[in-house]
């Protein structure tokens, strides 16, 4: 299969615990892909063996093994002439920078698919600019996840020649279950609970505190519950905030929420929360849009540029206008399906992995 080997960097195995993130997810759905076009995809595995773990200095025996299995992989196929790597944060691009400059000196075409948010604080270290600056330099493609990320990495000199935007991608398996459910409906004067869902991360990053805040201020003026699902480093401290402010009965953490159960839950809530303080791409965001329930977010860039004026937003600037947006939301459900309609129909196009796929093949078959 000359000319048709892509070395692929990425996260092919769920952590030891079952979870996983957006990078497992677009790593295994592009490579299948690739599989089904007949390419050959030679692996090399980057995935936490916890998907709380983060730090750097307990991956560096992982890190040592991965260099050595890289070099090997890319010394003895000379005929994959092409490399994707995915990359998130600043010490990700420290984690893989030896194998870009050692793809970069040996001719191959380098693709970088940047995923995190937090590479904007990364930004401000010098030494973590350097490592980015260089890997940009390096490569010869970079996949941006939104307009927002195209107009940042330009803003820090990278040549717009090398960038394309390819939204993250949904699997069919997903947009299936999405055409079998319907839109939710609520209306406040039947007194039925309106039901609030959080999916993601549980990390204060990920504004988990904003839901207590939340539960706090709108006690007594809805009847309502907020069930939160997810898996991270922050649970124990979530679960003892919940019992300190006795929150038990409207307020509850359910756990991780399978892949298999995810369009279905979802979309037996009212509205979805994305409190998210950094983000590269929303990925629950996108799982929201399918459930087909409305959104409301914390007000950044990167989740604007892909939710427009289809969903909701609050700041913190004033957080009370949480409260305020959800009693909103609540008292004026239909309106804002209508919201959850136009962006459903949006990304049902924009984001499938046919489409996406086609760009990627773009990249693959320029010189």
């Amino acid at each position: 299969m000359e000319g048709r080997k892509i070395l692929f960097i990425g996260s092919f195995r769920k952590a030891k615990n079952g979870y996983y993130g957006g990078v497992y997810f677009s790593s295994t759905t592009l490579r299948d892909q690739l599989i089904e076009k007949q390419f050959e995809v030679i692996e090399l595995d980057t995935t936490l063996k916890d998907i709380s773990e983060t730090r750097v200095l307990k991956r560096l025996p992982r890190l040592f093994i991965r260099q050595f299995n890289f070099t090997f992989k890319v010394l003895f196929n000379p005929g994959a002439r092409i490399i994707f790597i995915f990359l998130s944060a600043g010490d990700s691009y420290i984690d893989k920078f030896s194998s870009i400059i050692l793809a970069r000196i040996l001719g191959k075409k380098i693709v970088l698919f940047p995923r995190s948010g937090h590479i904007i604080n990364s930004y401000k270290s010098s030494v973590y600019r350097f490592f980015i600056n260089t890997s940009f330099a390096a490569s010869d493609y970079i996949v941006c996840q939104s307009v927002f990320w195209r107009d940042f990495f330009i803003s820090k000199n990278v040549k717009p020649c090398k960038l394309t935007v390819i939204e993250n991608w949904v699997d069919e398996d997903k947009i299936n279950k999405s055409k079998s459910i319907d839109f939710p409906s609520f209306s406040i004067l039947n007194n039925e609970s309106f039901k609030i869902i959080f999916v993601s991360r549980i990390e204060k990053a990920k504004g988990i505190l904003d839901l207590i805040e939340l539960a706090l201020a709108i006690q007594g003026k809805l009847n309502f519950s907020i069930h939160i699902y997810g898996s991270g480093s922050y649970i124990k401290e979530l679960i003892e905030t919940i019992k300190i402010y006795k929150l038990e009965e409207t307020l509850s953490f359910k756990g991780w929420l399978e892949q298999k159960d995810l369009i279905k839950t979802i979309n037996s809530h009212h509205l979805a929360i994305f409190p998210s303080k950094v983000e590269g791409y929303p990925n629950s965001i996108m799982d929201f849009i399918f459930a087909k329930v409305p959104i409301l977010a914390f007000d950044i860039p990167t989740v604007r540029a892909v939710g427009g004026s289809n969903i909701n937003y609050y700041s913190n600037d004033c957080l009370s206008g949480l409260s305020e947006k959800v009693l909103e939301i609540a008292n004026d459900y239909s309106s804002h399906v209508k919201k959850s309609e136009q962006i459903y129909a949006e990304k049902l196009v924009n984001n499938s992995l046919a489409n996406a796929f086609n760009k990627i093949q773009t990249i693959i078959s320029k010189n």
